[in-house]
């Protein structure tokens, strides 16, 4: 039970992560330390969302989570 509890709570920070990161990307760049870099921000943030709906949707979220952590990785 702990760990779908903790799935869910990281598949909902990946949509908001992700959310803000299309919404403010070029604030986002800024505060990891890029510049000029929106346009790639915001793919990140539709990698993240999609990250995080896939999270959310399933019963048992191991693919997803290991998808999660490979787009983190990039």
């Amino acid at each position: 039970m702990a760990a779908q509890q903790l799935a869910r709570g990281l598949g909902w920070f990946s949509i908001g992560l992700g959310a803000a990161e299309l919404l403010a990307p070029k604030r986002m760049s800024k505060l990891i330390g890029l510049s000029n870099h929106a346009t790639l921000i915001r793919l990140m943030g539709m990698r993240e969302i999609a990250a995080g709906i896939g999270v959310l949707a399933e019963d048992t979220p191991a693919r997803s989570m290991t998808a999660r952590v490979g787009g983190d990785a990039l």
